[in-house]
């Protein structure tokens, strides 16, 4: 959805919309019989209707930071069926793509807030990483260290640059702990 947000594709996204919609009304009574976190479902809820809202308005930028946000609260659904791959995978996507929202957006303060967590949850899985590939969670470090440093000299360009390295090695990531 953000692609087509970026891209002003309003149908497509509508169309995303709809469906995301009728999905979660499938999977929200199921989440309450698993007796899931009011505070997930809730959250849920409320996220997406403010997603619904943004689009409704036309907003590109607020409409992306909230299906980043929806993204978010998905993930941490997940997490809760105990993934192969760690929720704080998906969360590193989470943050790379806030990151580079909020950068091209020139939002720094929010671009550097949200680089900071992204470097916590990477140190959180970091050591399970190393032990898959000690090179790959090098390079992970590195990418992710520059993300931040390129957010605090306020630098779109490379925020940008540094924040698509980082989903290209969130999505080989999940590969590898897949395996």
């Amino acid at each position: 959805m953000i692609n087509d947000l970026a891209n002003q594709d309003w149908a497509k996204v509508n169309d995303k919309l709809s469906a995301l919609e009728k999905e979660w009304s499938t999977y929200e009574p199921i989440s309450k019989e698993e007796k899931f976190s009011e505070d997930h479902i809730n959250n849920f809820t409320t996220d997406l209707n403010n997603l619904k809202q943004q689009i409704q308005a036309k907003k590109q930028y607020e409409a992306s930071l909230a299906a980043n946000k929806v993204t978010l609260d998905t993930v941490n659904f997940i997490d809760l069926y105990n993934p192969k791959v760690p929720a704080d995978v998906g969360k590193l996507d989470y943050y790379g793509i806030q990151v580079m929202l909020t950068a091209e957006h020139g939002d720094w303060n929010q671009a550097e807030a949200d680089s900071q967590p992204a470097i916590d949850t990477w140190n959180k899985i970091k050591a399970q990483v190393e032990n898959i590939n000690a090179d790959y969670a090098k390079n992970f470090s590195d990418t992710i260290t520059k993300m931040s440093e390129s957010a605090q000299k306020q630098d779109v360009k490379m925020t940008k640059e540094f924040s698509q390295k980082l989903l290209y090695e969130v999505d080989t990531l999940e590969s590898d702990l897949k395996k």
